[in-house]
């Protein structure tokens, strides 16, 4: 039976956890929401830091009739992939009936990534061709992020990578076994590996459109690549929302969310222990211990749980060996101190400031009373149930660690790399191959101020006036001498060529060319001339080009083997400041 799966005529707008040791490359905003939301006219809402609790926030709005909100929200997780905040039925100027979604990009995706449903997703060239062992390990490093290929999450993500990613045909995917009952047989080339044909017809099988299909995994398919972004507040302001959806409201602080257990526990349980299961639904693996300092205080003050008088601390009077055991047992009075130990064991508890004299023994615990005088200390008996409280996400500072020589760059969207200039004259193929060896790319620039600064690193060498970029003539803009006169147009000045490797991620400004440039020179000899060394089809850095005469730098185009000095940029690791 063939998998047909749900796909809706429309319009979608085009295009490893936050405490791991390292973040390769960051950003700030997300440019795949930002570039979706341009083209589809809609008004974008930039995320003012890193540490912003919401993130990138666009108004989309469609010319689609929806019945209802149910019917409309429906239609807005399809076709708007990113979170959804909320939907609107409205009537447009002209009296047409149009539906606005309101997405909240949570994450942050690499340079040329798009988010879909929590993940970033990255198209390989849409002329390449890989088996399944290629495709994975592709996927596995692409961009220095450790992902995968595609994965079945649910149902509706296929519609959104064919209404998105234009022209697919067939990729390797990976899902659950639930996904074997829709498997169609080729008849041809059945085998163990999993893959959807968006279009059923290839030179080695035929079958229905949209079919899930189990192959030969040396056959050669398109890569749909994905990875797990780095956990944002904006993320984790947003776990907060769904857990207060679902169980109780949270109480949002300034370096994260707490929530509190729908259970009641005694002090036999750990609130760490507690926590990592009441936080395991929403893949939190590391989680911080809930520290009720006076900022926290006040915000259970004004945000009082209409639902427990009182929760759990946390806060315990720590266990004495002589004292508790070895001792006569009878009562002990005195003065006891509270404190909550830190996750990582090596900095002082926090102490609680309540100075109770305790009558019993059995008093080591402090539970949080919610009256409408406001939160308060209150000692309580270790066997007392009661809910706990917990906390997920921590306010993180980042230093920037470029290798020695290489100069650290950050983009306007935030995202870090950094780059050299390399002396040695190279063809194309050799500078690529070089910048590679040295974990970068062939050098690329995101716009005109990142371009300047790539000028000034040049500037100091002053010994060359050419040097090479990695940027080559797009495959489909093939045997166009020069540029189309077409402005907008695939080959036009600002996209003839395209970023290697993902080098950079936004169109080159057409006034960064030089005069009349890229003119497409064509090498001529009495001999002959083959292949890509006949034409300029490689991007440059220019000191001087044509009638510009005033040191202002330009980029030209140049001929494949010409040997150059090169730039070679590469994202750069920034490890979080404790």
């Amino acid at each position: 039976m063939s998998l047909m799966f749900a796909l809706f005529l429309g319009i979608l707008c085009s295009q490893k956890e936050l405490y791991a040791q390292q973040i390769t490359g960051g950003l700030i905003v997300d440019s795949g929401l930002q570039k979706a939301c341009a083209q589809a006219g809609g008004v974008f809402r930039p995320r003012t830091d890193a540490q912003s609790v919401t993130g990138d926030i666009c108004e989309m709005s469609f010319s689609v009739v929806t019945s209802d909100e149910a019917d409309a929200t429906n239609f807005c997780e399809l076709y708007a992939p990113w979170r959804l905040r909320s939907v609107r039925i409205e009537k447009d100027v002209a009296g047409f009936t149009r539906t606005v979604c309101v997405v909240e990009a949570t994450f942050t995706c690499g340079a040329g990534w798009i988010q879909m449903f929590g993940h970033c997703f990255r198209r390989l060239d849409k002329f390449s061709r890989h088996n399944q062992t290629e495709a994975k390990n592709i996927c596995a490093n692409l961009d220095g992020h450790k992902g995968s290929i595609a994965y079945l999450h649910h149902r509706y993500i296929v519609g959104v990578w064919k209404n998105f990613f234009k022209g697919i045909s067939q990729i390797w995917v990976d899902g659950s076994e639930t996904w074997d009952q829709y498997i169609v047989k080729t008849g041809s080339v059945d085998g163990r590996a999993l893959a959807l044909a968006f279009t059923g017809d290839t030179f080695d099988f035929s079958v229905m459109p949209n079919s899930l299909i189990s192959i030969d995994p040396n056959l050669k398919l398109e890569v749909l690549c994905q990875y797990k972004p780095d956990l944002t507040p904006a993320e984790v302001n947003y776990l907060g929302r769904r857990y207060s959806e679902i169980y109780y409201p949270g109480v949002h602080v300034s370096d994260g969310v707490l929530i509190r257990s729908a259970s009641h526990y005694t002090r036999s349980k750990t609130n760490l222990e507690v926590c990592k299961k009441v936080l395991k639904s929403f893949y939190i693996t590391e989680i911080e211990p809930f520290m009720p300092t006076q900022e926290v205080m006040e915000l259970l003050t004004n945000n009082r749980p209409k639902s427990s008088h009182f929760t759990r601390s946390g806060g315990e009077y720590p266990f004495n060996l002589y004292r508790d055991l070895i001792r006569p047992k009878e009562c002990f009075g005195g003065a006891h101190t509270y404190e909550i130990p830190y996750a990582n064991g090596s900095s002082k508890p926090f102490e609680l400031p309540l100075r109770e004299i305790i009558e019993c023994d059995n008093m080591n615990s402090v539970a949080i009373t919610h009256f409408a005088k406001g939160a308060a200390f209150v000692p309580m008996s270790d066997s007392q149930t009661a809910p706990v409280w917990c906390k997920f996400g921590k306010r993180m500072n980042y230093k920037i660690i470029a290798p020695e020589g290489w100069t650290p760059y950050v983009r306007s969207n935030g995202e870090v790399v950094a780059h050299k200039i390399f002396m040695e004259a190279a063809s194309y193929d050799q500078a690529l191959h070089w910048c590679r060896n040295e974990n970068a790319k062939l050098g690329g620039f995101n716009d005109r101020k990142e371009f300047e600064a790539i000028a000034a690193l040049i500037t100091v060498h002053q010994t060359n006036r050419y040097y090479r970029l990695g940027a080559h003539q797009r495959d489909e803009c093939d045997g166009v001498s020069g540029y189309t006169g077409i402005e907008g147009g695939t080959c036009y000045r600002d996209r003839i060529f395209g970023w290697i490797d993902n080098v950079a991620s936004e169109n080159i400004d057409e006034s960064l060319w030089g005069d009349d440039e890229p003119d497409g020179g064509r090498r001529r000899s009495a001999l002959g001339c083959w292949g890509s060394n006949c034409v300029q089809n490689t991007l440059v850095f220019s000191h001087f080009v044509n009638s510009h005469t005033d040191g202002i730098p330009r980029i030209t185009d140049s001929f494949h083997d010409d040997r150059l000095p090169y730039v070679c940029t590469m994202d750069v690791t920034m490890i979080p400041i404790l």
